[in-house]
Formats: structure tokens, sequence, C-alpha cells
């Protein structure tokens, strides 16, 4: 039976005889994505257009970070676009000096827009 992934933080789980030799390898990165998702802080320039946020299996990704901190002096409307593959908590702080209009959060597959909660 091959590894199959955490639904939330996409964390590899690996099953009983599988992955000789790479146990410590497989752990090490489950690790760093536990530390990502605990404490992990991503910079979002939001100057230069939107953003979308990642959850990738196995592996560091965007979408992990527990902070995510908005900058950049805005032109246009912008929209960070969050995964809606798994249940994630973000704290999110809107740093920019100047608002063009208020930010939306949307979930990727449906649009449908999320309510602004800035630090």
């Amino acid at each position: 039976m091959a590894s199959s992934y955490s639904t939330n933080a996409q964390l590899e789980i690996i099953t009983t005889g599988e992955k000789a030799g790479q146990w410590g390898g497989i752990n090490n990165t489950n690790l760093q994505i536990l530390e990502q998702t605990s404490t992990g802080v991503l910079d979002v320039d939001i100057s230069a257009g939107s953003s979308t946020l990642v959850l990738t299996d196995g592996a560091t990704s965007t979408g992990k970070n527990i902070y995510l901190r908005l900058h950049g002096t805005l032109a246009a409307n912008r929209t960070v676009t969050m995964p809606v593959t798994a249940n994630r908590v973000w704290i999110m702080r809107n740093v920019q000096l100047y608002c063009r209009s208020s930010n939306r959060f949307r979930n990727h597959t449906t649009n449908t827009p999320r309510r602004n909660r800035f630090m």
C-alpha cells in the first residue's frame, strides 16, 4: 500500500513496511511541515498582484504558514486565494500604508467571499 497524506497539513503517512531507508528524510520533512503550520510566517507582497496560497503533499508550501503578513502599496484591488482542500486557520496582518479597498479572501473552488479580520 502506498503512502497517504493527512488532510489538513499534508503530512506523509507511511504504511508499515514501506519506504525502507527513507523514514528519516520523510520524518524530517513532516517535522518541518509541523513547524511551518504552527510558527511559519509568510510575507505576501500584494502590490504586485493577487496571490494564491497552495498546499503541497509531503512538502512545505505557502498555504501551510500560520501567519500571513500582507504588505505593499495597492494600485488596484487584490485577492488572496486560500486553499479549500483543508481546514486551516490563518492569522493575517495587513501592513499596507494605503488601502485601495478592503481585501477579500476567497475559497478557490466556490469563490465564496470570506470576512476580513485583520490584526
